[in-house]
């Protein structure tokens, strides 16, 4: 039982509606970072300076781990999208799992910079990305308990499958 759930995304969308427009921002967003790390990629080919070599091989690196993990974020958008649809609670793990990472190194950014307006503008963000975080994740709960139904059309409870105490109660 989640502890803490929303019943709203953004004060006025239904949580389902909020996780579709959500992945859909996402993957527009994951879409262009994959295109500018293919044109990162592409561009340093073209540099032919000695003194830069060993620099291009670290661009070359830090770009082709960005781009495999921005595939990894298309994906899990696409699963969101998809789980939202389907009313699949599974598909959103992989989102809330990545936005935590996310959430985990934007909260570590806060504390590495002196910048004040850097820091003002990080926290606005982190709290901004958490609640959309609570959003999904509030989602994620309501479709755990939502009666799922098999192909003969019965409908059964996904508590019924939950562990339980077995007879300690007889």
């Amino acid at each position: 039982m989640s502890v803490f759930r929303l019943n709203h995304c953004c004060c006025f969308f239904e949580l389902t509606t909020g996780g579709i427009i959500l992945g859909w921002i996402n993957m527009v967003m994951s879409i262009i970072n994959f295109i500018l790390c293919c044109v990162v990629l592409s561009a340093a080919e073209t540099i032919q300076d000695e003194n830069l070599q060993m620099n291009i091989i670290g661009i070359r690196l830090f770009f082709g781990i960005l781009l495999c993990v921005v595939t990894l974020l298309i994906v899990s958008d696409i699963l969101l999208i998809t789980g939202s649809i389907q009313r699949r609670a599974l598909y959103l793990i992989p989102w809330l799992f990545n936005e935590s990472i996310f959430l985990l190194f934007n909260f570590v950014a806060i504390f590495l910079t002196t910048d004040f307006s850097y820091i003002m503008a990080s926290i606005a963000f982190f709290a901004f990305r958490f609640y959309l975080w609570l959003c999904v994740y509030s989602l994620y709960a309501n479709l755990k308990e939502w009666p799922a139904r098999d192909d003969t059309g019965f409908t059964y409870s996904r508590k019924s499958f939950e562990p339980s105490s077995g007879y300690a109660d007889i």
